[in-house]
């Protein structure tokens, strides 16, 4: 089944929520805005068909990473995509966030690895509701 293709993005930051607000608005998907990190893992328990999450790397309270780490233990997981206005290559590897979105954000990257997010997302939801097959490769199920 695909997905609804529901975004939510968690950012401290006005200005950048109303950017990719206005460059989301005629995308056709549902968008939810949150501008701490516990108000976004709310919207994100309250709606579980939110597919992609763009998460800002750095916001008081709780930092971009500490949500990566609590979306990751939702299933199916979400696609994650971490915002900031730090160069790459400044921040830490190894935290397994789906992706990387450079501030300011551009409108043609944006849509780019949204609709990236949109397609693996529906991967992973797929790749676990599949019924595991036998030893000798039939469906259990059938």
């Amino acid at each position: 089944m695909k997905s609804t293709g529901e975004i939510l993005v968690i950012d401290d930051d006005q200005t950048t929520l109303t950017l990719i607000k206005r460059y989301l608005e005629t995308s056709q998907r549902t968008l939810h805005l949150a501008t701490e990190a516990r108000q976004g893992l709310q919207v994100l328990k309250d709606n579980p068909d939110i597919s992609v999450v763009l998460v800002d790397y750095m916001m008081p309270h709780m930092t971009g990473v500490e949500v990566l780490h609590a979306v990751q233990e939702m299933s199916p997981e979400p696609y994650i995509l971490l915002m900031s206005s730090l160069p790459k290559d400044q921040i830490p590897s190894g935290l397994h966030a789906d992706g990387f979105i450079k501030k300011p954000v551009s409108k043609t990257h944006l849509l780019e690895v949204i609709e990236q997010g949109l397609i693996q997302y529906d991967t992973r939801k797929t790749g676990e509701k599949q019924s595991p097959l036998q030893e000798d490769g039939t469906d259990p199920v059938a």
